[in-house]
């Protein structure tokens, strides 16, 4: 019996500890100028703005791709200028096809 609530408790303790924020890494962010970011990422890693789509708090989602599409960040863009990079990665793909409205044309 006693096993079994040390397994319990041990359980609820790894349950807590990964809903906790961890602080310093939750609030890093990179943020900053709109243009200035675009700037950056061009130069430093030759990605362009290929993608955007509005998000429902009045704020712009956008994914800046390398031409080879080896590289990619997606930044988060408000209507006075700012953005924070939310996400980087590799190995962007575009699935052709997927999500195309169906009908006439297609």
């Amino acid at each position: 019996m006693r096993n079994y609530w040390m397994l319990i408790w041990f359980i609820i303790g790894v349950t807590v500890g990964l809903l906790i924020p961890t602080g310093p890494a939750h609030s890093q962010s990179m943020c900053g100028e709109r243009e200035a970011i675009l700037k950056a990422l061009k130069k430093n890693a030759k990605e362009e703005l290929k993608h955007i789509g509005f998000i429902n708090t009045g704020k712009v989602l956008e994914v800046v791709v390398s031409p080879n599409q080896e590289t990619w960040t997606i930044l988060i863009s408000d209507v006075n200028g700012r953005s924070c990079v939310v996400s980087i990665g590799e190995a962007w793909t575009d699935i052709k096809g997927y999500g195309q409205p169906k009908g006439k044309g297609t």
